[in-house]
């Protein structure tokens, strides 16, 4: 009765989440913008795909973090992906993602960086093992994108976009995935085809091998799980830079 009757004589307001990941990641970015605005911020279109991707979808969590990023940039006001990647946190479900980014993007030193950061965190090493496989996994289906064409990378270091081809053979091909590529973030879908492009197929494989290898040995052998993940990126990474070296 008492709902009925601020109903009749008032205006109600509902904050339910949607169910769906992507349609909650575009209510994050609507909120974020208007937190951007009210603290007279002016981000870059990537500088916020990477704010949520880093930090989530927590509407609390966001307002954290665009406070820190208005005492981080100043009276600059501007606010770049850099910024976002120097001083925005990853959430803890987002835990593993700066690392896969590192391992993607064949930085070595970053990786190690932020794996002993996690593992600090209490982070733990085969979650994040198992994280690190699934991003090849989604490496590989791109670099097989690209390589048949159902795909074009274009743009800069600064700013990738990903444009995906229409035809039978990619339509079956991509649309019989658990999780179809074409479905992700146009921002993310762009990050891990420039990702996928650096390497052949047959270097990720090699990755793959290595990382489920670097699994078993957790669940089998008296080493810290720790202390081989982090043998297991100097095979991936510093491997590649002598293999091209």
């Amino acid at each position: 009765a008492f709902f009925k009757a601020m109903q009749a004589s008032g205006t109600v307001f509902e904050f339910n989440l949607p169910e769906k990941a992507y349609q909650m990641e575009e209510q994050a970015r609507e909120t974020l913008r208007h937190l951007l605005k009210e603290s007279e911020l002016d981000p870059t279109g990537e500088a916020i795909d990477l704010i949520v991707a880093k930090a989530g979808t927590d509407t609390r969590q966001l307002v954290q973090e665009v406070e820190k990023l208005s005492t981080y940039v100043g009276e600059r006001r501007r606010v770049t992906a850099q910024d976002v990647q120097d001083i925005v946190s990853s959430a803890r479900e987002k835990a593993g993602w700066d690392l896969a980014d590192a391992v993607g993007a064949r930085d070595l030193r970053g990786a190690l960086r932020i794996l002993r950061q996690l593992v600090f965190q209490k982070e733990s090493a085969v979650g994040l093992v198992m994280g690190l496989q699934s991003r090849v996994r989604e490496l590989l289906v791109f670099r097989e994108a690209l390589d048949r064409r159902w795909a074009r990378l274009s743009g800069d270091a600064h700013w990738r976009k990903l444009d995906w081809m229409q035809g039978p053979e990619s339509d079956q091909a991509l649309g019989r995935l658990a999780l179809d590529p074409r479905a992700l973030h146009p921002y993310r879908a762009a990050r891990l085809a420039d990702q996928a492009s650096r390497s052949k197929s047959s270097e990720l494989l090699r990755w793959h091998r290595l990382l489920v290898e670097t699994h078993e040995r957790m669940v089998s052998s008296s080493i810290p799980a720790e202390l081989l993940l982090e043998f297991c990126l100097l095979h991936l990474l510093a491997g590649e830079k002598r293999a091209h070296a």
